[in-house]
């Protein structure tokens, strides 16, 4: 264990060239970010069952389990994410 508040989990450092390479490595080109940008309004309408989804399935593995320690830490991190 690192000791670090955030366990085992790298550094979140992440500049434009890291930004690039997972793009590219997943393949994900313009036209994918617009056809996400067309989906916004129904991404807003479901973002509570999305966000819901997310955390379930990210602690259905030991790793993730980890990082996300307790139900007010997930509770936190997805009203960080709603928009404001």
């Amino acid at each position: 264990m690192t000791g670090q508040p955030y366990g085992d989990v790298v550094s979140p450092v992440f500049d434009e060239a890291l930004r690039n390479q997972r793009l590219a490595f997943i393949a994900f080109e313009e036209q994918d970010a617009k056809l996400l940008h067309d989906l916004e309004d129904l991404f807003r309408e479901r973002l509570d069952e999305i966000t819901e989804q997310f955390y379930q399935h990210m602690l259905a593995f030991e790793e993730t389990r980890k990082v996300f320690r307790d139900e007010a830490m997930i509770r936190r991190l997805s009203e960080a994410q709603k928009p404001t």
